[in-house]
């Protein structure tokens, strides 16, 4: 009952793991909220992190021990799967909202979930299913419950694909269907105006 209230930056959690039960980089635990006898905190579990850990806070530079040898309440931790909750491509504006166009080449793919981690070379999003050649994603930014990246279409690519979110050892544990076309650069075939071009004449541009 000695916590630090008025400040959480003077509550920090540290995590040991109990010999001979515990694997892994310890997890980690930013303070959210602190009253003299209660502390709430957000838990990060590394990927690849299982078992019993003890737990002790350093309140102003005092640290809670437990005697040598001893563990009181250990702590149960481990990590899971990348799991993906919603996908979104920055689409480009159309004359009828109700029309959703497929994800097309260049456009920024954010994928929300958990479990993403926070090694950028240790993430990668995965197209599986239609056909070849298949998009891949360029990693942009990356937090553990959202990634972002640069889509990709290769020449010839359109259709549906299967997308997953892999991590170091492990690949989510569910995945979203995505369409995506490669974006062809306009090409202008023609241009005309109905009696000639002058001011307030109609322009007519041809193209593909």
């Amino acid at each position: 009952q000695h916590f630090w209230h008025q400040s959480l930056d003077y509550n920090a959690l540290h995590f040991e793991p109990v010999w001979g039960e515990a694997v892994g980089t310890p997890p980690d635990c930013p303070v959210l909220t602190a009253s003299r006898s209660r502390l709430h905190c957000s838990l990060s579990v590394p990927l690849g992190t299982e078992g019993n850990f003890s737990v002790s806070v350093q309140v102003l530079g005092q640290t809670t021990a437990n005697p040598q040898g001893y563990v009181d309440h250990p702590l149960s931790c481990s990590s899971g799967a990348p799991v993906i909750l919603k996908l979104d491509c920055a689409y480009m504006a159309t004359h009828d909202d109700s029309l959703i166009p497929p994800c097309v080449g260049g456009q920024a793919l954010t994928i929300t979930g958990m479990h993403f981690g926070g090694n950028t070379s240790a993430v990668t999003v995965v197209f599986g299913g239609g056909a070849e050649p298949r998009p891949y994603c360029v990693l942009q930014q990356l937090t553990t419950t959202t990634l972002r990246c640069a889509l990709v279409v290769p020449k010839g690519a359109a259709g549906t694909w299967i997308v997953r979110v892999e991590t170091a050892g492990a690949e989510s544990t569910n995945f979203v269907l995505m369409d995506a076309v490669m974006l062809k650069t306009p090409r202008i075939t023609a241009a005309s105006c109905t009696g000639g071009c002058g001011d307030g004449s109609t322009l007519s541009i041809f193209g593909e």
